[in-house]
């Protein structure tokens, strides 16, 4: 039983309650009902409050077999039923399951079905698939990821030394995402590592999910002779209407509301909603509610992928044109939100793969105009919607098509200078002079103040410090303000920094902060900070500079806001060597700059090496040069190996422990708790205090898999081989 611990508890106690008489558990195909099913049996069947627990499985009998099974004798004895695969012969088995609960007042029946019986006092349980890797998730997170673990455990059972490594890890976990997460898929998948790579798997499930072969990886694999064949069966009952709602909705790539899905399928006949909830019960819809408390629906990928495959009529362009348009909506809304930001910048990372579709049908609609419209839209809220390789195809393609209007073609010039600044100065630079030369004939203010910021940037990474304060001067006093205008206040402050005007730059950083905080942009806010950060640090306030640091770090979230963790990381880097010089904290640089080098290297493999938006690149050069000559570059290369198991947002919290000058660690008041690190004495003193791994983690905001982590190292240091022995170290220490 893997990954479904907490979905088990949540059960048992469910079933316990003295008012459950009819549990119903549902779920897609695949989704692992009947390990559920089975696993509830043994745990069940041990507790004397259950007395007799039965179990009936009709996927191995006839429906009429299986009703009088339930009719027999034996079921009005037991206390506790169990009925698995009830979409077998539904109909029939809910007047017996009513009869039978009719008949005995004490007895309880937890059933197992695609979808809901109907029956009056029902209890559904909706059994969700195994949560999968973000997007972009490290190692870490990708290694802690339940539906890796499955996979992982599944593929040991063919090839017993198979583990997860650096060089895998990426495609186990687009693996996983392909099969949503879904436990019969992803151990057929994991049945194939016995002849093939992970990376070979990861290309067969992309081009064709469908096709995983069945019978190959043990019992619940038999059930079906391959995937599409379990996806077939979960059409049965669909109606012809129901069907052609749900073709039209294999359009969305992510979750959706109901608006939206009525907006893109359109008017038909009776209530539209009626729809989408025989969908969900059917479990050919998920429901999600999300963290701003609005409710979504989604697809699994491979249901969408299967059912695009069958179907045999043409593209609906009607469909797809509303579809575009609703999400070009969304981000003219988002453009236009103003002390949201951060709001908008979540709800877009949600849509980035519907976001990404709508500009890939744009250009295959013939609108060129309108994908550059819509990326600059995206760019008006966030950085980072898009993957850097999509949008930079995309501009291409625009400024490749013959004739555009002029205001596009600067646009998109204009997005192209900026994916080009950190790697490609000089051509950011061109494209940019030329975007600016075309907004000043159009004497679009926006626009020229925008272009002039993104100037003041590319001479910022060059080192160009007067052309930097030129084009940024320019950019802060355009009227009326661009937006994001606080971007140039805070590189200008930069600027001032480089220059040692320590006034001017606090100035020009405090001013950008508020400006990013009325905007609601945390990210923004957080490198403003960073300014005013290394702003006290040459002023000679450390205690200032890490409060700072402490104070943008609460701004920002691993992963979505990677770019600016990462800058973050780096410029730490390279303050640390300011306030001590000893051995000790040239090791504790490298082990910073060794987390941001590993944060870029990953970064970097999924093809969206974004520019930093205050590159650093020079001084980072110059610090590791340094670190590699005081440590070695043997130590700096472990530490490079060994940061990929590290969460990067750990590293920066415990690199702000560190910041203190020479001898103050030995100085009264600061014990010292060697050999463990600060963030693992302060797991081991919570340890001591009983907690559990989860209630750790709740307490110092960080996942479970990462407490394990931490506990590992921890009885690996002191030689304790319990909990108990390392409460026992803690009192002892304090």
């Amino acid at each position: 039983m893997v990954g479904r611990e907490r979905e088990l508890t949540d059960l048992k106690k469910i079933i316990m309650a003295p008012t459950s008489r009819l549990v119903t558990v549902t779920g897609p195909v695949g989704v692992g009902k009947t390990r559920l099913a089975l696993q509830l049996v043994s745990d069940l069947g041990q507790e004397p409050a259950c007395g007799d627990v039965r179990f009936y499985d009709l996927a191995h009998a006839g429906a009429g077999d299986g009703t009088e099974d339930l009719l027999g004798p034996a079921p009005l004895h037991a206390n506790l039923v169990l009925i698995d695969h009830c979409e077998e012969d539904a109909a029939a088995l809910s007047g017996v399951i009513a009869r039978m609960l009719g008949t005995r007042t004490d007895l309880k029946i937890v059933a197992f079905s695609r979808e809901p019986l109907g029956i009056c006092g029902e209890l559904v349980f909706r059994l969700a698939p195994l949560a999968v890797p973000a997007h972009d998730a490290g190692f870490v997170e990708v290694a802690g990821s339940p539906s890796v673990a499955l996979f992982l455990n599944a593929a040991r059972a063919t090839r017993h030394d198979f583990r997860l490594t650096g060089e895998n890890a990426l495609s186990v976990a687009e693996i996983c995402r392909e099969l949503d997460g879904l436990p019969l898929p992803l151990s057929m998948a994991a049945a194939r590592v016995k002849i093939f790579s992970p990376n070979d798997i990861h290309d067969q499930v992309h081009r064709d999910s469908a096709e995983l072969p069945g019978g190959s990886c043990g019992a619940f694999s038999n059930k079906y002779p391959s995937l599409g064949a379990a996806l077939e069966k979960s059409l049965l009952g669909v109606e012809g209407g129901e069907l052609a709602v749900l073709e039209k909705l294999t359009m969305f790539r992510g979750g959706f509301t109901l608006e939206a899905a009525e907006s893109v399928v359109g008017s038909g006949q009776g209530p539209f909603y009626r729809v989408i909830e025989h969908l969900l019960d059917k479990s050919l819809l998920l429901l999600t509610e999300c963290a701003d408390g609005e409710l979504e629906f989604s697809m699994l990928r491979t249901t969408r992928a299967y059912i695009a495959k069958r179907t045999t009529s043409t593209a609906d362009t009607a469909a797809a044109r509303r579809y575009v348009a609703y999400f070009y909506k969304i981000a003219e809304k988002a453009a236009a939100a103003s002390g949201q930001r951060r709001y908008w910048r979540d709800r877009l990372a949600r849509y980035r793969d519907d976001l990404s579709q709508c500009c890939r049908l744009l250009i295959e609609f013939g609108d060129h105009c309108g994908a550059v419209r819509l990326l600059h839209l995206l760019r008006g809220c966030s950085t980072s919607v898009l993957a850097a390789c999509d949008e930079r195809r995309i501009l291409e393609a625009a400024l490749s098509r013959g004739s555009r209007p002029a205001l596009q073609k600067a646009m998109a010039l204009q997005l192209l200078g900026a994916l080009d600044l950190a790697h490609r100065p000089e051509d950011a630079r061109r494209r940019l002079l030329d975007a600016l030369a075309t907004v000043e004939r159009l004497h679009d203010q926006a626009e020229i103040g925008r272009c002039h910021a993104l100037l003041g940037r590319v001479a910022l990474t060059v080192d160009d410090l007067p052309a930097a304060e030129h084009h940024l001067g320019t950019a802060i006093q355009a009227d009326p303000p661009f937006p994001g205008h606080h971007h140039a206040l805070r590189d200008l402050a930069k600027v001032r920094l480089l220059e040692k005007d320590l006034e001017q730059a606090e100035a020009l950083g405090e001013r950008s902060l508020r400006a990013a905080l009325d905007a609601g942009d945390g990210p923004a806010a957080a490198l403003s900070l960073f300014v005013l950060a290394e702003s006290a640090v040459e002023s000679g306030d450390l205690e200032g500079g890490r409060g700072r640091l402490a104070q943008a770090l609460s701004f920002l979230r691993w992963p979505a806001d990677r770019e600016e963790i990462i800058t973050g990381l780096e410029l730490v880097a390279v303050l640390l060597p300011r306030v001590s010089t000893s051995i000790t904290q040239w090791q504790r640089t490298a082990k910073v700059l060794a987390a941001a080098l590993a944060a870029r290297e990953d970064a970097a493999g999924r093809n969206d090496d974004r520019a930093a938006p205050l590159p650093e690149s020079a001084r980072v050069g110059e610090i590791t040069g340094r670190v590699k000559q005081k440590i070695g570059v043997v130590a700096f290369s472990r530490e490079v190996a060994e940061s990929r198991y590290s969460p990067v947002t750990e590293v920066f919290s415990d690199a702000l422990l560190w910041m203190t000058p020479d001898g103050d660690e030995h100085l009264p008041g600061r014990r010292s708790h060697a050999p463990l690190t600060p963030r693992e004495f302060e797991v081991a003193r919570l340890v001591s205090q009983g907690l559990t791994n989860r209630a750790i983690g709740r307490r110092l905001g960080i996942a479970e898999w990462t407490v394990v982590n931490h506990l590992r190292k921890i009885m690996k240091k002191l030689d304790c081989s319990s909990r108990l022995l390392v409460a026992k170290w803690v009192l002892d220490t304090d």
